[in-house]
């Protein structure tokens, strides 16, 4: 038990350490002619990768009209919206300054769980949303250097996230393979930029040959690997703890993004950086407290259905793709085998 939750911690972290090279490894690209568009486009080619391993797992790749529809309408705002305006905005904000803004999608769920599915916001919930909205401001503000494009695309992308992870809740996918919903939400990317780009011939490959390795070895290969690697973490120390250590993710890209490209952070942006943390890591911290106390149980103690339980757990790829949500206690598809 022991050597499992120390594999997971690992798996966990390293994913969020891939995640937060992502930013430092497009604004390459970007310098050697790529755009975010391109970006994007080239992340989709995890596409045979993901194949490779469902097939070596036995998962089948059948889904019903339903499903198909979800998936696209998931792949439109978790891939394209989400993945547009954050990758817009890496282009106007320092790389760890956009990661952490995104990274208010934890609490924007929350908010949204509240307002659209009358899930009960608690005094110290309402809290974490206030320091985050607190973090915002002094990221924004005119002390720090914040571009106002950039934070607003950067909040944008948080703001769909959100609403893509609460969208994903209701979806009726919470038994299908994680992988499968990874592999179809980049097969329906692919296909609508293709055809976007057959239409108004605007995502112009203009990168040179530097730019195109680092968008397909190291981009596409950082996503897909963080992504493998953080469901196999979820598996392993269950999502609320997953949630915490992907902490790691905007540290990273704060730090890497100092050292390689020089960006500066002045008092009033780490302090906007400590305040979108920590008002994510209360908030995680307070359902933790709630489900160690039983919240919600029934007559019998048996834990009370949730059904807005999705709004915190969260796994899979990242931004290009969108995290996927896995419920500690959902059943898996048959063959699940990369996972046991």
């Amino acid at each position: 038990m022991l050597r499992t939750n120390h594999r997971g911690i690992a798996c966990v972290v390293l994913s969020a350490f891939f995640f937060g090279l992502l930013p430092i490894v497009s604004k390459y690209i970007y310098a050697n002619g790529g755009t975010p568009l391109q970006t994007m486009y080239v992340r989709c080619f995890a596409i045979p990768a993901l194949y490779g391993i469902l097939r070596r797992q036995r998962v089948g790749l059948r889904v019903t009209r339903r499903q198909g529809a979800w998936l696209f309408a998931l792949s439109m705002l978790g891939s394209i919206v989400t993945g547009m305006t954050l990758l817009y905005s890496y282009t106007l904000l320092p790389s760890g300054t956009a990661t952490t803004l995104h990274f208010l999608y934890c609490a924007l769920t929350a908010v949204g769980c509240a307002v659209f599915l009358k899930n009960r916001l608690t005094p110290l919930g309402v809290g974490s949303v206030l320091i985050c909205t607190l973090g915002v401001s002094l990221l924004s503000s005119p002390q720090t250097g914040g571009n106002a494009a950039g934070v607003f695309l950067a909040v944008l992308s948080a703001v769909a996230y959100a609403g893509y992870s609460i969208l994903l809740m209701h979806s009726g996918l919470h038994d299908m393979h994680p992988l499968k919903i990874m592999f179809y939400l980049n097969l329906f990317a692919l296909i609508t930029l293709t055809l976007l780009n057959a239409a108004t011939g605007i995502i112009a490959f203009t990168m040179n040959a530097r730019g195109w390795v680092a968008a397909l070895l190291l981009n596409t290969a950082l996503s897909t690997a963080g992504g493998v690697l953080y469901v196999r973490g979820v598996h392993d120390i269950g999502a609320q703890k997953a949630t915490v250590f992907s902490t790691v993710e905007p540290l990273t890209s704060v730090v890497v993004g100092m050292l390689v490209y020089r960006e500066a952070m002045r008092l009033t942006g780490a302090l906007g950086v400590a305040c979108i943390l920590g008002g994510t890591l209360l908030l995680l911290s307070e359902k933790k407290t709630g489900a160690a106390k039983g919240e919600g149980a029934g007559a019998d103690g048996s834990p009370a259905p949730q059904k807005t339980e999705g709004c915190r757990r969260l796994a899979g790829q990242h931004r290009i793709s969108g995290k996927i949500f896995v419920n500690d206690s959902d059943k898996r598809e048959k063959n699940d085998g990369f996972l046991q």
